[in-house]
């Protein structure tokens, strides 16, 4: 889910051996985990950053040890940006790629927020999950 959408699955007591019942290791499901923004937003407040992003997942890096990773690689500057290393990513190919465009380079983001919401919903149902609970928002 692309910036600047902040999504999470919530997870709580009677939600996880739910999960678990339909989870299949074969099947790549879209709508757990959680949105690159919301990874970003969450891991800055204890004193990590983004440094890139390796197939689907994301690669943070401790405020302390930044300065290093700066110094011994060319180009690379904290904070990174969120957008251009989403852009720049693989993270395209979780879902249709028409819908990730949609979100992703929106003028109206309340519409495209409500298509991501019917979309995300419409997947839980897919994977037999229908009243899975999840965190939406612009970031």
């Amino acid at each position: 889910i692309p910036p600047p959408f902040k999504f999470t699955l919530e997870c709580g007591p009677g939600s996880s051996d739910e999960w678990l019942q339909n989870y299949d290791v074969r099947y790549f499901n879209a709508a757990s985990g959680c949105s690159l923004s919301y990874a970003v937003e969450t891991l800055s407040r204890f004193g990590l950053n983004l440094f890139r992003l390796a197939q689907q997942d994301a690669i943070f890096v401790r405020d302390d040890v930044a300065q290093l990773f700066e110094r011994g690689m060319s180009g690379v500057r904290f904070p990174v940006d969120e957008f251009a290393c989403y852009q720049q990513s693989r993270l395209w190919l979780q879902l249709p790629v028409d819908y990730v465009r949609e979100w992703f380079f929106s003028e109206n983001l309340t519409s495209s927020l409500k298509r991501l919401h019917a979309n995300l919903s419409y997947i839980n149902r897919l994977y037999n999950r229908p009243d899975s609970d999840f965190f939406l928002e612009i970031r």
